[in-house]
Order: structure tokens, then sequence, then C-alpha cells
């Protein structure tokens, strides 16, 4: 699909910059981020955005990091007004209605900055999406180790990270023609497929290579045929690697081994487990009592260990945003992602614009993540990114065309 044989991200960065690229993604937008400022900075809550100070001067040379500042007050505006709107409804407290909001300011931030912006060199934005999902995968193999060695007693066998990165680390390459970059990317996915203990990253990983795969496919024999040999070459890979990764998981952790490979077959053949039926209860339990949303009730809590009942808000976002935004608030929010996934089809496919082939995968990754996982909404090192795919979701000026 789309005339795309010139479309090449030309990587003329000096290794210096890669690395400095990288190491923002690594330790400002992966999980490492909450382990250094927890940990290591030993500070009472994780705070990225110290982390990010350093890396934003480098940037701000390189890149118009300036804010639109209409966009920003008509944001701050509705932030404020939701504010006031959860103090009326009162069913939660300051501070875990601030904690929610916070997500939502840097999100705010980073759509004001890079809304219908320029932006001179997308590669920033793939080094960065790469440097995060490395510090994801550091982060979930340091725990794969704890269980080998017995380690991780008490914990959950789960290790989240930003998926919005994951997606864009993806897309980015296939769009631009970065074939080394894509094989980087997809090892990295599928190594953390293995070792995050999440099904719904594998089903990040998985619609975001599918779908990069799938509109990157030229209408010709000859690239019909590369896709087919591509993907036998995958498939083989995986029927050799399954059995082997299998065993080895089992090994360290049954019950890794149960998260990861019972739970994904259960998934694709259409078995349900205790989850599902945890996420099947919430849906039917949204129905029940569809007419609480008819009005927006302000910001929910995410503090799921102090505030009773708020998992559903991280596990089901579409409970988050109908109870913040009503149900005529979300639908009209939608459907404006769904005209935007038309326009950037039209843009990609008649209009050689290459980042509109990133922005769609980005609305595919939004819409799983609304039904299946609320970090993208919540999590500090990952609302930033939010807030960027967004801003390119909506730009329709200064969209990269190569």
């Amino acid at each position: 699909m789309g005339n795309i044989s010139n479309q090449n991200l030309k990587i003329n960065l000096d290794f210096k910059t890669i690395i400095i690229l990288l190491l923002c993604g690594f330790i400002v937008f992966s999980p490492l981020s909450s382990k250094i400022t927890l940990g290591i900075l030993r500070l009472p809550l994780a705070l990225p955005e110290l982390l990010f100070f350093p890396f934003y001067f480098f940037l701000k040379k390189r890149m118009d990091l300036k804010i639109n500042w209409n966009t920003f007050i008509i944001g701050g505006v509705l932030i404020l007004l939701l504010i006031a709107i959860s103090f009326l409804v009162g069913n939660f407290g300051l501070v875990s209605i601030l904690s929610t909001v916070r997500g939502y300011f840097y999100m705010l931030v980073f759509f004001s900055i890079f809304k219908d912006k320029k932006i001179n060199n997308f590669s920033y934005i793939l080094f960065i999406s790469l440097g995060s999902v490395f510090g994801w995968l550091l982060d979930s193999l340091l725990f794969v180790n704890m269980l080998a060695n017995d380690m991780a007693e008490g914990k959950t066998i789960a290790v989240y990270g930003n998926m919005i990165t994951l997606s864009l680390a993806m897309s980015i390459p296939f769009f631009f023609k970065q074939k080394k970059y894509i094989v980087i990317a997809f090892l990295s996915g599928l190594i953390l497929s293995l070792s995050t203990g999440t099904r719904r990253q594998i089903i990040i990983f998985i619609i975001s290579f599918g779908l990069s795969l799938m509109l990157t496919m030229k209408i010709s024999i000859n690239g019909i045929i590369k896709k087919i040999i591509t993907l036998g070459v995958i498939t083989s890979f995986l029927v050799i690697l399954y059995p082997l990764a299998d065993e080895y998981v089992y090994n360290v952790s049954p019950t890794l081994h149960y998260r990861i490979f019972t739970k994904t077959e259960q998934l694709f053949t259409g078995e349900e487990n205790d989850s599902d039926d945890i996420r099947t209860n919430a849906i039917s339990e949204f129905v029940d009592t569809y007419e609480e949303y008819v009005f927006p009730r302000g910001f929910v809590s995410k503090r799921t260990m102090t505030d009773a009942d708020t998992g559903k808000y991280m596990d089901s976002p579409y409970y988050e945003l109908f109870y913040t935004f009503s149900l005529a608030g979300v639908l009209f929010i939608l459907l404006l992602l769904v005209r935007r996934f038309f326009f950037h089809l039209n843009n990609y496919l008649f209009k050689g614009g290459t980042e509109s082939g990133v922005c769609m995968v980005s609305i595919a990754t939004i819409f799983v993540l609304i039904m299946v996982e609320g970090s993208f909404l919540n999590w500090s090192y990952t609302t930033p990114c939010t807030g960027f795919v967004l801003a390119r979701i909506f730009s329709s000026k200064n969209l990269i065309k190569i």
C-alpha cells in the first residue's frame, strides 16, 4: 500500500547524539525512571521529569520545544474545570485527584509543543523510543533473573513499561525504511514478550508490527513476494524458538510461564481465564451502569493501593474516560480519532505523507490501550509520549513527507 520506495529516514546523527537520545528514552521514558528516582535518589514519588531536565537543554538546541500557548491555555482551562467537577462530585481525595491530573498535565504540555510543529529529524523520536524499549527490556530481564534465583518472592509477576514508545519503535523504521532498526525493534519486542508477563504488551507488539508491515506493502508482485518471504522467515524463526522459550520460561517460573504462554494461547483460541472474566464482567457492569456516565464527573483516582475499586481504571481505561469526559465526550473523541485515521490514510496513500503511516499505527495502539491498559493515561514516564503521539495524530501541517 502506498508509493513508498523513496521514503527513507536519513540517520545522519553522530554517535554521541544517538547515545544521548537512547539514554533519554532509557532513563526518562522507561520504567527505570521510577527505579532511579525512588530506589537510587530516594525521592518520595517517581519524578522522571527531574531526569528529563538535563536532556531538555540538549534537545532544545536541536528541536523546537516552544509551547503553543493558545492550545495550552485551552487545555489548561479544561483541566481546571474537570478538577472543579471532581471536588463537587467528591468521590476521591485531593491527593488522588492531583496524582491523576499530573499525567494529563504532561500530556497537555507535549501536545502543545508538538501539534503542527515541524520536526526536522524524526530519527530523534526513533532513538528516544528505542531507548525507552531498551530500558523496559533491561528491567524485565533483571526481573527474570530475580525469578531464576528465587529472589522475587511476593512480587507481582509482570513488568509494565511504555506501550506508546514500543509502538513508535516498531512503526517508525517500517515507514521510514530502516531495515536494521526493524530487526532491532522486532527482537526487542519479542524478548519483551517472553519476559514481561503481560499479554497486553504482546498485543501491542503484534498490532504495531503487523499493521506497519501491511501498510508498507507495495501493491506489486515483487512487493507481495518479499512480504511473504519475510513472514515465512519470521514464522520459521518463531516456530523454532517457541519450544525452547516455552521450556526455559517454565524452568525459570511456572507462574511467568502461565502468564505468557498459557494465557496467550487461551487468548488466541478464545478460551477465557480469570483475567478475561474480570474484563468481561467489567464491560457488563459498565453497560448496566452507563447512566452514571451521562455527565462528566472529573478525574478518577489511580491510587489502587489506597483507594478501593480503582483497579478497573488501569485495566479498563474506558471506565476512566467515560467517568471523566462523559459518554458524549468520549464518543466525540473516538469519532475524532476515527476521522483522523482516515485523514492520515488519505495523506499517506495519495499525498506521500510518510509520518501519517506512523500516526495510523499510533491510533490503532490507542484504541487497543483504551480497552486493556491504562498506563498511557497515568504514568509520568508514559503520558508525555501519549501527548506527543496525540499531537502528531491531530496535526494537519508539517507532517513529514519524504
